[in-house]
C-alpha cells in the first residue's frame, strides 16, 4: 500500500489468501478515502497477480511505483518478479527499464528532498534463498544502483555543470527517412558520472513517435563525454537534460 497525499487516498494493490489448502493471487486495485474502499479499474494493461511486493508515492509527479514480488503458479511453481508499475490514479503503466533483481519483502519509500525512490534489500528465495543489501534509486523511469558519491540534480545550489567536451551528432532514422520526417525533437534524462560518461538514460518527450527518433538520439549521447559536475571541489553524478534535435533540411 502507499498514500496519494495529491488525492488523499490510500492505494493498494494485489495480495494474497489461502482457501482450501490452496493460494490465490490476486492482481486488482482498490483505494481508500477515509471512509470507504472503491475498487478501481485500468482499461490499459494490469500488472502481474502477486504479493510481498513494494510500493512508493512519488509526490513530485503524483503516481504511486511498484516493484516486483511473487505469485505462485500451480503448474511452475513460486515466480520472483522484477517488474517496475506506475498507477496515476486512472490506470497502470509498465515502465521498460533494467533495474533491481528479482525479489520479494524489500522496503521502498520517497525520498522528497533529492525526488528520488529508494529501495532497499528484500529476499531472494530461489537458488537456496539470499537476503539481499543493495540500494537502489528511481527517478522518473531510470531505476539505477547507487553510485560512487551523492546524486544531484544540475540545479541545486553549488553545483557547478559537467561541460562537454566530445560530442558525436545522431543518425537520422531510416524509418523516418522513408516516411519523410524532416524534423525531430527528443528530450532525454540522464545521469552524467564521476567519470564524465552519461548513463541510464529515461526519453522524457519524443515528436513526432514511432520512427526511431529516441534510439538514435540515445546512442548518440550515450558516446558523449563530459568533465564531470563538482560539488564542493569533488566530483558528484548528477542528473541533467538533453534536446536531441533532428532536421533533415540542413
Amino acid at each position: 500500500m502507499a498514500y496519494d497525499s495529491a488525492r488523499g487516498v490510500v492505494v493498494l494493490f494485489g495480495g494474497a489468501y489461502r482457501e482450501s489448502n490452496q493460494w490465490h493471487y490476486l492482481n486488482d486495485t482498490w483505494e481508500w478515502d477515509g471512509s470507504s474502499w472503491d475498487q478501481v479499474s485500468s482499461s490499459e494493461q494490469i500488472p502481474q497477480s502477486r504479493c510481498r511486493h513494494a510500493m512508493a508515492y512519488d509526490s513530485e509527479r503524483s503516481v504511486v511505483v511498484m516493484f516486483g514480488g511473487y505469485y505462485r503458479d500451480n503448474q511452475l511453481g513460486s515466480q520472483l518478479l522484477s517488474d517496475s508499475w506506475e498507477w496515476d490514479g486512472e490506470s497502470w503503466r509498465q515502465v521498460s527499464l533494467e533495474g533491481p533483481s528479482a525479489r520479494n519483502s524489500h522496503a521502498m519509500a520517497y525520498d522528497s528532498t533529492r525526488g528520488f525512490v529508494v529501495l532497499f534489500g528484500g529476499y531472494n528465495f530461489q537458488e537456496g534463498g539470499q537476503y539481499l543489501n543493495d540500494t537502489w534509486e528511481y527517478l522518473a523511469g531510470i531505476e539505477i544502483p547507487a553510485l560512487d558519491g551523492p546524486i544531484m540534480r544540475a540545479d541545486e545550489e553549488g553545483v557547478t555543470l559537467p561541460e562537454l567536451i566530445y560530442r558525436v551528432e545522431p543518425d537520422y532514422p531510416d524509418r523516418a527517412r522513408r516516411a519523410r520526417r524532416s524534423e525531430s525533437l527528443v528530450i532525454l534524462q540522464a545521469i552524467v558520472n564521476t567519470r564524465g560518461e552519461v548513463v541510464f538514460f529515461s526519453v522524457l518527450d519524443e515528436s513526432p513517435s514511432g520512427y526511431g527518433f529516441a534510439d538514435k538520439a540515445v546512442d548518440a549521447v550515450s558516446q558523449w563525454r563530459f568533465r564531470p559536475a563538482i560539488y564542493n571541489g569533488r566530483p558528484v553524478n548528477v542528473i541533467i537534460g538533453f534536446v536531441v534535435e533532428f532536421d533533415l533540411r540542413y
